[in-house]
């Protein structure tokens, strides 16, 4: 009999105690990284919302890895584009997290931390995010065509 008690008790502690020490070493691991679901780079006018990206917390297809404040994030290309754009306009931008329906900033300027040119992408594609990609073809003959009506 004593040794059910033994081992009930040794399951009361596993049960109990057990998951909230996992917890608070959880906690102290993560200390000072954003642990909030959901992540924007939000843009601001005069503190308006204007518009946001999403900003993921782990690896997704069409996604790549950037480093925001020290801690990894995943964006889509398009994204960093955007906040170049936006910040070329004078607008303000941060990485906000959501928590208790509050948006609170975790990470100011992030325009300035990433560019394309840092995805390490094909040129022809990090040349059509930053607008310095060459005018379609069609495009081209029809100016050829302009260039020599008149003459």
């Amino acid at each position: 009999m004593a040794s059910l008690a033994g081992v009930l008790l040794a399951v009361f502690i596993a049960v109990s105690v057990l998951p909230a020490v996992g917890l608070a070493q959880t906690a102290v691991q993560s200390a000072g990284q954003p642990q909030s679901g959901e992540f924007h780079i939000i843009s601001r006018e005069n503190g308006r919302f204007r518009g946001s990206h999403v900003v993921l917390r782990r690896e997704q297809q069409g996604f790549v890895a950037v480093e925001y404040c020290g801690s990894t994030f995943w964006v889509r290309p398009t994204t960093v584009a955007w906040t170049q754009k936006e910040a070329e306009d004078g607008y303000e931008l941060n990485l906000e997290s959501s928590a208790n329906g509050r948006w609170q900033a975790v990470c100011r300027d992030p325009h300035t931390q990433v560019k394309v040119q840092d995805l390490n992408l094909p040129a022809n594609v990090e040349r059509g995010l930053t607008g310095d990609a060459r005018p379609p073809r069609e495009f081209r003959f029809q100016e050829i065509r302009r260039a020599f009506t008149g003459r």
